[in-house]
Parts: C-alpha cells; structure tokens; sequence
C-alpha cells in the first residue's frame, strides 16, 4: 500500500503534522494509543526497549517520508 493513499502532510492541517488522510488524527495520537503493555505480554521474548524503538522508527520513518510543507 502506498504511504501517501492513507496518510497526509499540509501545514494547514494540524501544522504540518502527518495525520490519517481525510482527517486532523495525527500519527503520534495513533502511536500514542498503542498498547506496549499487551503486546508485551503476548511476545514476552521482546523487550520493552526492542518494541519501543521499532516504534519510534516507524514514526521516524513515516515523518521523514512527509517533510513539513510551507507551501
């Protein structure tokens, strides 16, 4: 799937921000919600650091991929 079919990046939508395409969600309210905790329990054989950092790469990645617009 193509990153830019379902996320979007315009400096007058929530400044800049990478939000869900269509609406003012930005991604780091979805990252936010998602629960380290349950994911945790179900792989125990991951850390929380090893789990946290995939994360924080895959946000990395997705705003990299947007840079912030001014036009």
């Amino acid at each position: 799937m193509d990153v830019e079919a379902v996320l979007s990046c315009d400096s007058e939508v929530m400044s800049g921000a990478v939000v869900i395409k269509g609406s003012r969600v930005t991604v780091d309210t979805l990252f936010s919600y998602l629960s380290i905790e349950e994911f945790l329990d179900k792989f125990q054989t991951i850390g929380r650091i090893g789990a946290e950092s995939v994360l924080a790469v895959a946000l990395h990645e997705l705003k990299r991929h947007f840079p912030y617009r001014t036009s």
